[in-house]
């Protein structure tokens, strides 16, 4: 990753289909520490009142991990609908990319949580 973090998420804006796209990068360090790999199956949650983000092991509906195996990194990736949760609201601002914040990581088999540091340099 670019920024050097576990995990960042990013928001962006993709002309060709008009849509807005979230992206979790997370590191294969974290990954293997919490039983997942690339081809994983998670949901991504966000607490609106607490600020934590979760990655979770989800059944076969959930978000593939995709990456090359032994990469550096995990990129779940969708198109956000009505209810997802961004980053911001405002598609001037994009694209926004967001730093997990290292001392906020909770690890446990199957899932991650964790917030967000201030908002990061485009």
């Amino acid at each position: 990753m670019r920024s050097g973090a576990d995990i960042v998420i990013s928001q962006t804006y993709k002309a060709s289909t008009k849509s807005e796209e979230l992206s979790v990068r997370i590191s294969s360090e974290i990954l293997l520490k919490i039983g997942m790999e690339i081809g994983s199956r998670v949901d991504v949650l966000h607490d609106e009142e607490n600020g934590l983000w979760m990655v979770k092991k989800a059944g076969s509906d959930g978000f593939s991990v995709s990456g090359k195996a032994g990469g550096p990194t995990g990129l779940i990736r969708y198109t956000l609908k009505p209810g997802h949760h961004r980053l911001t609201d405002d598609r001037a601002e994009l694209p926004v990319k967001r730093e997990g914040d290292k001392s906020s990581f909770l690890l446990e088999s199957g899932s991650v949580v964790f917030s967000l540091v201030q908002a990061m340099t485009n």
